[in-house]
């Protein structure tokens, strides 16, 4: 299946819409660095997922080193692969 960018960027917006929208997985402070940390935790997930559902599997291993530097502050589990790894908003 071919990539293609406009499905890779509407399936980011609906996960950032699901997150952002479902008020019991928002920070429950006013911090801005709560909040930070949550918006780069969900947009680090949406694009992994977005990206990564577009991909053949012999592409995945290229794609979790590549996605794993980009967003080495999610702080992604190493004996998983970035696809393995899912937003926990318990754990922020």
């Amino acid at each position: 299946m071919p990539c293609n960018p406009i499905q890779i960027v509407r399936n980011i917006c609906n996960y950032l819409e699901y997150f952002i929208g479902n008020t019991t997985c928002h920070p429950k402070s006013e911090n801005k660095e709560a909040w930070f940390k949550y918006i780069n935790a969900v947009f680090g997930f949406s694009m992994i997922w977005a990206i990564g559902a577009h991909y053949k599997p012999q592409a995945i291993r290229f794609l979790d080193n590549m996605l794993r530097d980009f967003f080495s502050r999610l702080l992604i589990p190493l004996n998983d692969s970035v696809f393995e790894y899912y937003f926990d908003e318990k754990k922020l």
